[in-house]
C-alpha cells in the first residue's frame, strides 16, 4: 500500500486556537457555517478544531487531521478521491452542498430555527424506549426519509454518515454502541461535541485499524437491520423511483448565490481566494441538489475532478508502482515457483522411473 499522502496526525487539531473560543465566537462561527451539511465537519469548525480560509475553504490536510483525532477511520475517506475532488482548493466548509437527496433535513441551510427544531425533534422520535439511537433506530430513520421522498436511489449515503458517526462518538457502556437524545442534539443542532466525548474519544493511528473494520461491520449490519424489520416498518426495501427529481448535479451556469442575499462570487473572487482559482465541485454555489433535467441524472466526469496526489505533492511520497502492481508480481512469482517445483519433481519422478528400469535390466 502506498504512504499516504497526509500522514497520520491525531495531535494538531487538539490545539484549540490560542485564546478557546467564546460562546459569543461560537455562535457566529455555527451561523458561518449553515451551509454546511456535515455534522461532523460543521461540528469541528464551530468547535474551533478547523479553520477555514476567506471562501469558506479547509485544506484536506487539516481535515484529515481532525478526522484523526476525532478517530475517524481513513479507509472510509480514501486519499486518492478525496484529493480528486478537493485537492486543489481544498474541503468547501461553509459552502459544503447536499449530495444525495436522501439525509435528516436537519442541517439544510437557511430553514429558519423552528424548523430546524422541527426536523429534529422528528428525528428523536425515532429513539428507543431508553431514549437511544442503536443501528436499528437510525436505519428506520434512513429508511423513513427515504419513502418520504418517494424512494431514493441508495441508503449508501445515510448508513456510512450513521455508520461513521456511532463509531466515533458512541457510548461504549452497553453491549453495542449507541448514541443518546443529547448526543444526536449536540451534533445535528447545537453542533458541540457529544458530553464525554474527549473522555472516550479512540485517535487513529493508522492507515487502516480496527476504527475502520468496526465502521465496515456496522456500516453493513445496517443493511441487516433493514431485512430483520421490513414487517416492523411497514414498507419493503426501498428500490429508485422511477420519477424521483432530485439528484447531485451542477448548477447550468456556475457560481450561483447559495445564500438568502443573493450575492454571487465572481470569477475574480474565486481566482484570488479559492486555493487553485477553481470551485470545487461539493461547493453549494457550483452543484448540490437539484431537479433532474430532461429525465437525464448526472454523471461525474474525470474533467470535474480537482486534481491529484502527485500533482499536489509531487513524486512522493504517495506515488511509485500502484499496490495492484504489487499484488501482481507477488502473484506472479509465487506461481512461477509453484510450476518450477512441480516441474522440477516430475523431472526427478522420471530419473527415478528410468534409473530403476536400468537397473532392473541389469538384474536380469
Amino acid at each position: 500500500m502506498p504512504d499516504l499522502a497526509v500522514p497520520i496526525d491525531k495531535y494538531s487539531a487538539a490545539e484549540l486556537p490560542p485564546h478557546p473560543l467564546t460562546p459569543e465566537q461560537k455562535a457566529a462561527r455555527r451561523e458561518n457555517a449553515e451551509g454546511c451539511a456535515c455534522p461532523f465537519l460543521k461540528t469541528s469548525y464551530v468547535e474551533g478544531q478547523l479553520e477555514v480560509d476567506e471562501a469558506g475553504y479547509a485544506p484536506l490536510a487539516k481535515v484529515y487531521n481532525v478526522m484523526d483525532w476525532a478517530g475517524i477511520g481513513r479507509m472510509a475517506f480514501p486519499q486518492d478521491g478525496y484529493f480528486e475532488k478537493f485537492g486543489i482548493s481544498g474541503v468547501p466548509i461553509l459552502h459544503l452542498s447536499r449530495n444525495r437527496p436522501n439525509d435528516s433535513g436537519i442541517l439544510h441551510p437557511y430553514i429558519g430555527e423552528e424548523e430546524r427544531l422541527e426536523r429534529l425533534e422528528d428525528f428523536l422520535d425515532y429513539a428507543n424506549s431508553d431514549d437511544e439511537f442503536t443501528l436499528v433506530e437510525l436505519e428506520n430513520a434512513a429508511e423513513a426519509w427515504c419513502t418520504e421522498i418517494g424512494g431514493c436511489d441508495t441508503l449508501f449515503g445515510p448508513r456510512g454518515e450513521f455508520a461513521t458517526i456511532i463509531t466515533a462518538f458512541g457510548r461504549r457502556d452497553k453491549p453495542s454502541y449507541y448514541l443518546t437524545k443529547d448526543d444526536v442534539k449536540s451534533l445535528f443542532y447545537d453542533n458541540t461535541w457529544p458530553e464525554g466525548f474527549d473522555q472516550r474519544r479512540v485517535p487513529e493511528s493508522g492507515a487502516m485499524t480496527m476504527i475502520d473494520a468496526t465502521m465496515l461491520y456496522r456500516f453493513i449490519k445496517m443493511r441487516g437491520v433493514e431485512k430483520d424489520n421490513i414487517k416492523e416498518l411497514g414498507h419493503e426495501i426501498t428500490v429508485p423511483a422511477p420519477d424521483q427529481k432530485m439528484e447531485f448535479r451542477p448548477y447550468p451556469n456556475p457560481p450561483v448565490s447559495d445564500q438568502p442575499n443573493g450575492v454571487v462570487i465572481t470569477e475574480a473572487e474565486i481566482e484570488n481566494t479559492v486555493q487553485g482559482g477553481k470551485l470545487c465541485v461539493y461547493d453549494s454555489r457550483y452543484g448540490g441538489i437539484q431537479p433532474v433535467i430532461d429525465g437525464e441524472r448526472w454523471a461525474f466526469t474525470p474533467a470535474m475532478y480537482q486534481t491529484t496526489i502527485d500533482e499536489v505533492l509531487g513524486v512522493e511520497p504517495s506515488s511509485g508502482p500502484p499496490f495492484a502492481f504489487f499484488l501482481l508480481v507477488i502473484a506472479a512469482a509465487f506461481f512461477g515457483w509453484r510450476y518450477y517445483k512441480k516441474r522440477n519433481e516430475s523431472e526427478d519422478s522420471v530419473g527415478e522411473k528410468e534409473g530403476l528400469v536400468g537397473y532392473l535390466k541389469i538384474s536380469k
